[in-house]
């Protein structure tokens, strides 16, 4: 599979609450591989950057994955979920602003948008 279509799967994923709670940690990895190759295709990233930045993206993939699964089992409903989604995605720009330039999260802002 290229990486159009494992970026497309993951979207999916995404998008499919009963497909998604079958989501390994293997799924995942490659989530997050997805993720730093967008980031890495688009922007200047030093090697420290890299390091800091993985950890960060997985842990939000993780998150993001919990939160889809709260809505399949019925714990909150879609706007619970769409809000605590949104706020996890500032808090990881947040994150992520202490690591990038400033031109590096002009960037990254406009792959989210994407």
């Amino acid at each position: 599979m290229n990486m159009a279509g494992f970026l497309l799967f993951c979207v999916f994923l995404v998008l499919n609450p009963s497909v998604f709670a079958q989501v390994t940690e293997e799924i995942v990895v490659k989530a997050t591989d997805a993720v730093m190759f967008q980031m890495t295709a688009n922007m200047k990233l030093t090697q420290d950057q890299l390091e800091a930045i993985r950890p960060i993206v997985t842990d939000n993939i993780v998150k993001i994955r919990d939160l889809q699964l709260g809505l399949q089992r019925g714990d909150i409903d879609g706007k619970t979920m769409y809000n605590q989604r949104e706020q996890l995605i500032e808090e990881e720009d947040r994150k992520l602003s202490y690591i990038l330039t400033k031109d590096q999260m002009k960037v990254w802002i406009n792959i989210q948008d994407q």
